[in-house]
């Protein structure tokens, strides 16, 4: 499944390019397939064997923490295609702000561990809000507005225990909003979506909460 994203993206050639011209990709990469551009994340070690360094050479929209990258910052890049689940493979990742680009597909089922702010504002995304973003224990921050989001929120997202910011807006969410009651929620905007009424009492509460 991977060999499109191990070869030929990650040669040496394309990991140069990608330092040349790091506004336009970085450690996203655009390639054809079945008659259309997707974007896939290139494994980063590849990368870092095959010439490439973006926290030694400072690569634009790259934050560093040493060696570490911990945050990936590309909102209104003019990025198109998918993201790919090779994603949860970076393992210090704080941020990633993909807002406010043309990203269709999926939200990854695989996302970093660690993040604490996921921005992905202002793209294309369809289908549901995965289960598996109850992993993201330490996650402060999301924003899915303004993306083609459907069906109900998953039950799991009563996990994400550390969420303070939840940003749902236009989008096309249904089902009830219960599962959101318990969270340490200080900001909830769900407004233009197709959820159930009434309003769970505890969400009234909240002291930036939009319907």
């Amino acid at each position: 499944k991977n060999l499109d994203v191990l070869d030929p993206n990650c040669q040496p050639k394309r990991c140069n390019i990608m330092k040349r011209f790091p506004t336009s990709a970085l450690w996203l990469l655009r390639f054809p397939a079945a008659g259309e551009m997707r974007l896939r994340a290139c494994r980063l070690a590849i990368c870092l064997f095959l010439g490439g360094d973006p926290c030694a050479e400072g690569w634009q929209g790259v934050q560093c923490v040493n060696s570490n990258i911990t945050g990936i910052i590309l909102n209104g890049a003019n990025l198109g295609g998918e993201l790919d689940e090779n994603l949860g493979a970076f393992v210090s990742i704080i941020q990633i702000d993909l807002s406010n680009n043309h990203i269709g597909g999926h939200i990854p089922s695989s996302l970093p561990l660690t993040i604490k702010s996921l921005m992905l504002s202002g793209n294309q995304l369809t289908r549901s809000i995965p289960d598996s973003l109850s992993l993201l224990g330490q996650m402060t921050d999301l924003d899915l507005s303004a993306n083609n989001l459907s069906r109900p929120l998953p039950p799991s997202m009563a996990s994400l225990s550390s969420l303070t910011t939840l940003l749902l807006q236009d989008n096309h969410l249904t089902g009830v909003l219960e599962v959101l009651q318990d969270l340490p929620l200080i900001a909830l905007v769900v407004e233009n979506n197709l959820f159930s009424r009434p309003i769970p009492p505890k969400l009234l509460t909240i002291p930036n909460f939009r319907w």
